[in-house]
Parts: structure tokens; C-alpha cells; sequence
């Protein structure tokens, strides 16, 4: 009888990417995607429909096609994601892959919106933009190489001032600008770091459980 160690040669101090994560953790990150798909999709309906009830002058601003193009798009993007990994269309790595993509458009329709309504340019600014939550969900829950995740993250945030320069009316005061995109950023680069450790965590877990399984 011969006992042969599983094979260990993408153990935990191999760098961090798709083409080395444990098969587990790649299906188990492909399934959280069909989640954040289905959750991205209700979400941008909900929120359309609260939005029209609660608020009719940015009910107004919906009728919009610079809107409704970006609407539909998060829609039809988020369901083919979903649907892409809950029936196998797509490999497990070309899900995530997907992700980046749904990731960067919503973070496009959401500065979109911020940019397309009129800024009190009187008053400083309250709050920060739904983007700094959105970058923390994609950062954390799709795993990649940290130089992609940081792309990622970069890209979307930098969807902030592109929506700016493309749809708002006017100009808005330097010092307006960078506290409502600065934020973006600065979650961006701690997302980065906590979701490279907690990855490698994971990958370590998953790889100990390979190196202690055993084929008679």
C-alpha cells in the first residue's frame, strides 16, 4: 500500500493569483459573484422605484437616457454575470473576471448619478458617495492578483471624475471635488490591503487541507 501527500506545489508562499488559488476557493469566489449579480440587479430596480416614489424631482432626473442607458446596462450585466456562474457557462476564473467588469460599470452609474444632479456649490459636503461601499464589496469579495485589484479599485474610483467631466453642468470648486473623490481612493488602497491578507488566509487554509489529505 502506497500513501502519496497530496500534491502541495501552489503551497501558501506561491504569489497570490487566479491561476494558483485552490479550486475550492475559486468556485466558492465564482459563487459569491451570482450573488452580488442578483443582489446588483434588484438593488439598482429597488432603488429606481424608491427614488420615484420618495423623490420627485430626482424621479425627473431617471427619465434621463444617460440614466436609463446606465440603469439597463447594471441590469443586464449583473443577470448575465449571475446567470454566467450559476449555470457554468463560464470557468470559475472568467467569472471573476466578469466581476471586474460589473465592478467598474456600476461604479460608472453611480458617479452618473451623483454628477447628473445640480451641487450646492454654497455648502460643504455631507457624506461620501455610495462608491466607497462598492469598492469595499468588490475588493473584499473578488479575489485577484493585488496589482489587478488595485487596477480594478483605481479604475472605479475613477469613474467619479469622468462622469464629472462627461455630465454635470457646470463647474464644481476644486476643494468640492477631491473631498467627495478622495475617499474613493483611500477606501481603495485599504480594501487592497486587508483583502490581499485575508485572501492569502484563505488560499493557506484551503492548501494545509490539501497537503493533509492523503490517496491510499
Amino acid at each position: 500500500m502506497k500513501i502519496v501527500r497530496a500534491d502541495s506545489r501552489h503551497g501558501g508562499s506561491a504569489k497570490l493569483s487566479l491561476a494558483n488559488l485552490p479550486p475550492a476557493m475559486l468556485q466558492t469566489a465564482a459563487s459569491r459573484l451570482v450573488w452580488i449579480g442578483l443582489a446588483c440587479a434588484a438593488t439598482a430596480v429597488v432603488m429606481h422605484l424608491v427614488q420615484k416614489a420618495l423623490q420627485p424631482d430626482v424621479a425627473e432626473l431617471q427619465k434621463q437616457l444617460a440614466i436609463q442607458i446606465n440603469l439597463t446596462a447594471v441590469i443586464v450585466v449583473s443577470l448575465c454575470l449571475a446567470a454566467a456562474g450559476h449555470f457554468g457557462w463560464l470557468a470559475p476564473v472568467a467569472v471573476l473576471r466578469f466581476g471586474l467588469f460589473l465592478e467598474v460599470l456600476v461604479g460608472f452609474a453611480l458617479s452618473t448619478f451623483d454628477y447628473l444632479l445640480p451641487w450646492d456649490t454654497q455648502h460643504p459636503v455631507r457624506g461620501v458617495s455610495w462608491m466607497v461601499l462598492w469598492i469595499s464589496v468588490c475588493g473584499l469579495l473578488i479575489p485577484n492578483r493585488p496589482i489587478i485589484m488595485a487596477a480594478a479599485i483605481f479604475v472605479t474610483a475613477s469613474m467619479g471624475p469622468l462622469a464629472y467631466l462627461i455630465y454635470h453642468p457646470g463647474p464644481i470648486p476644486l476643494n468640492l471635488l477631491l473631498i467627495w473623490n478622495i475617499p474613493n481612493y483611500l477606501v481603495g488602497v485599504v480594501t487592497v490591503l486587508i483583502a490581499r491578507r485575508l485572501y492569502h488566509l484563505e488560499a493557506e487554509v484551503a492548501h494545509v487541507k490539501e497537503m493533509g489529505s492523503y490517496q491510499l
